[in-house]
């Protein structure tokens, strides 16, 4: 019994120390649970130091970019439509606070990677902050080797680059932001100009310390989060019952990013959702949960599904807001678009986010 007693509190002690606890607003988008690997993959000091990626020309991309994620916990969902992206960012390599990185989940894509290099399609490493990743990023020598073991990955499966996907703010934002544009520029030293650095950033249209333009001058393209204007994670709630990624709010991070942030229109991939939120209660976002559009078909039917908003308590983005917030690209000169993620969407060309896309970007 006293056995099984000092079981149980180790067992809630490592629970309540392992709970992510944070002051700052909720994530913006579902993430899968953490897995340590037993045996992750990471270089040597030796081999991080002495390992020097080929130079490349920087790519260039005609027309409108599309920029996809690819979830690496979703292999069965299969591969997507290379001929309708221009990069796939791998979700997600892990960088935390011991200053490694994580990402044996890779293996399983080789063959995605090779299939989009087949279609002019590039592929970048995506990086999510796991497990208290600003202490790593505040400190020199664990920074530095995270940018370290980010070109050996790029190194590892023949990637073209980086994407950078931070989320860790709350409490002292500027020095926050400070470290990370170190990353930034620690990450540029690690694989030169050749090869791309990303970063998919918060849906804001307010200037805080946690982004300006100073940050974002370092990033060759920049994707904005423009989704989760309300919703759920973890339990909590935010925002008003109703449309998460609604078009004037489209507009009004492009218009924040582009104007205030004074980003070039041309670096901008404004990001779309391929998912929606159910909530529970008609006035409280209390324990609302994110859907996958394409499940949505399944449940409802004898409902046009990809041609409204809204089911009930269930908002999304149908088509027709796609192809809206793809004109308004189009209209206005802006890079292109960025989607989170493409397994949640259809492989019927009817009723495919994607597709919408590319036809309307495209004029088809």
């Amino acid at each position: 019994m006293k056995t099984k007693i000092l079981f149980m509190a180790l067992l809630s002690l490592f629970l309540l120390t392992s709970s992510k606890c944070s002051d700052s607003d909720p994530e913006v988008k579902p993430l899968p649970p953490v897995e340590t690997p037993d045996n992750p993959d990471q270089p040597g000091d030796k081999d991080g130091d002495s390992l020097v990626l080929p130079e490349r020309e920087k790519p260039v991309f005609k027309g409108k970019m599309v920029v996809g994620y690819y979830p690496t916990w979703s292999t069965w969902w299969g591969e997507p439509d290379y001929d309708k992206l221009s990069i796939i960012c791998l979700a997600f390599a892990e960088m935390r606070g011991d200053g490694h990185l994580y990402y044996e989940g890779y293996d399983a894509v080789k063959h995605v990677i090779a299939n989009a290099h087949k279609k002019n399609v590039k592929v970048l490493v995506s990086l999510r902050d796991a497990q208290n990743v600003s202490k790593a990023l505040a400190d020199e020598k664990l920074r530095k080797n995270l940018a370290k073991e980010v070109k050996y990955c790029i190194h590892k499966y023949n990637l073209d680059g980086v994407d950078v996907d931070y989320e860790e703010w709350g409490g002292d934002e500027n020095a926050k932001r400070q470290n990370l544009e170190k990353f930034y520029t620690d990450i540029r030293g690690q694989i030169g100009e050749g090869y791309l650095l990303t970063a998919a950033l918060g849906g804001k249209t307010h200037a805080d310390s946690s982004i300006d333009a100073q940050l974002l001058s370092h990033l060759d393209y920049v994707f904005p989060m423009i989704y989760d204007a309300c919703g759920g994670w973890e339990g909590g709630g935010w925002g008003e019952v109703g449309q998460h990624s609604s078009v004037q709010y489209f507009k009004d991070v492009i218009a924040f990013y582009t104007g205030t942030l004074n980003v070039p229109k041309e670096k901008l991939c404004a990001g779309m959702p391929f998912y929606g939120y159910e909530f529970k209660f008609e006035n409280s976002t209390k324990d609302a949960v994110s859907v996958a559009y394409r499940d949505l078909f399944s449940r409802f039917p004898d409902i046009d599904v990809a041609n409204t908003d809204n089911i009930g308590l269930i908002w999304y983005n149908g088509i027709p807001t796609i192809k809206e917030k793809c004109q308004y690209v189009l209209d206005n000169g802006i890079g292109g678009v960025m989607i989170w993620e493409l397994s949640q969407d259809t492989r019927e060309p009817a009723t495919s986010l994607l597709n919408a896309i590319h036809t309307t970007l495209n004029k088809k």
